[in-house]
């Protein structure tokens, strides 16, 4: 009898740590095809200078992400938001989170914890980059790219938990390098 107290013991414990440490996974919304760069070749002499502004409506600031994925496309000689006159192409980025407004991830946190992570929740966030670009030449467009990121929180998450923990800044790093793809392929860029 007392041993079995003690699996039960440790069963509840198990339970209790899954709920506190993390027992969600992230999953992407698909709705952006996974797009990679092709190198360029350029040389750092012929590359444009980017002027960038970034707005951000909804929660925490993804500015870093932003522009690492800029200076990992090795497309720009230099990126700038301070003097936007010596600029090549000027890009004002526009980033919209949306959560669900149904059942917000705070919620979810609470009732998970309620029901020991017996039962599932799961919400979804809806992101919009809107990037309007310019060049000197005279070339301006307005890209929109929309994609989603949907929490489940469960016990059994757990299990997933490690291989998904990266899927938000997987998919707004995907979002942008489809605005750069698509930029380079209207002449943005100039011979990359």
């Amino acid at each position: 009898m007392k041993h079995l107290f003690r699996g039960s013991r440790l069963i509840v414990f198990v339970m209790m740590l899954s709920v506190m440490t993390g027992c969600f996974a992230l999953f992407d919304g698909g709705q952006v095809p996974k797009t990679k760069l092709a190198k360029t070749v350029a040389e750092d002499q012929t590359k444009p200078i980017l002027f960038y502004g970034f707005n951000l409506y909804g929660r925490n600031s993804k500015r870093e992400e932003f522009l690492e994925e800029i200076h990992k496309s090795q497309y720009f000689k230099k990126i700038t938001n301070f003097n936007s006159a010596e600029a090549d192409i000027e890009m004002n980025v526009t980033l919209t989170v949306t959560p669900n407004p149904n059942f917000p991830f705070e919620d979810m946190v609470y009732f998970s914890a309620m029901t020991i992570g017996m039962i599932p929740f799961w919400s979804t966030e809806q992101y919009e980059i809107k990037a309007r670009v310019n060049n000197k030449t005279g070339l301006e467009k307005e890209y929109v790219v929309n994609d989603s990121i949907t929490v489940v929180m469960w016990w059994p998450m757990l299990l997933l938990y490690p291989f998904t923990y990266d899927a938000e800044e997987d998919v707004l790093s995907n979002m942008l390098r489809n605005i750069i793809q698509q930029m380079y392929e209207d002449g943005f860029m100039g011979e990359i």
